[in-house]
């Protein structure tokens, strides 16, 4: 299974996922800013990434990590609500609200362990991919799963 980087600011949210993903049978490094993330000088197939920390700004930090050839794909898991960053963040991966849960959250991590490595610099290989799901329904379940 993959290695995947998770940076989360809120502890039990942090631990759930670290839990959920391990469970999954991937290997998972957690941490709580961008700085702790930026500690590890390894190559993640995935990374998790919350938007707003406390320490910086995650959209800030994807772009790092792929700058650097340190991530391969993300996922950012997300409450904010600030559209800059959102716009942003669909630019570079995959966006799934807080609301919608951690079953979506893994919905997306299926679909990035579907797909093959993103070619630089794009992410997204097809309009599918690139799709944010901040904004799928329940309806278009199907279709994510199909892609």
């Amino acid at each position: 299974m993959a290695e995947i980087l998770v940076v989360e600011d809120y502890p039990p949210v942090a631990s759930m996922l670290t839990r959920m993903l391990r469970r999954r049978g991937h290997q998972v490094v957690s941490e709580l800013t961008v700085a702790g993330a930026l500690r590890h000088n390894r190559v993640f197939e995935h990374a998790v990434l919350d938007i707003d920390l406390p320490d910086g700004n995650g959209v800030a930090l994807a772009m790092q990590l792929v700058h650097q050839h340190r991530v391969n794909s993300i996922v950012f898991f997300t409450a904010t609500r600030d559209e800059t960053d959102l716009a942003h963040a669909a630019q570079l991966g995959l966006v799934v609200d807080k609301a919608d849960g951690a079953d979506r959250l893994l919905q997306a991590i299926d679909q990035l362990e579907r797909t093959s490595v993103f070619p630089e610099p794009a992410f997204a290989t097809s309009e599918s991919e690139s799709r944010t799901l901040f904004d799928l329904g329940s309806s278009d379940t199907a279709s994510l799963r199909a892609s």
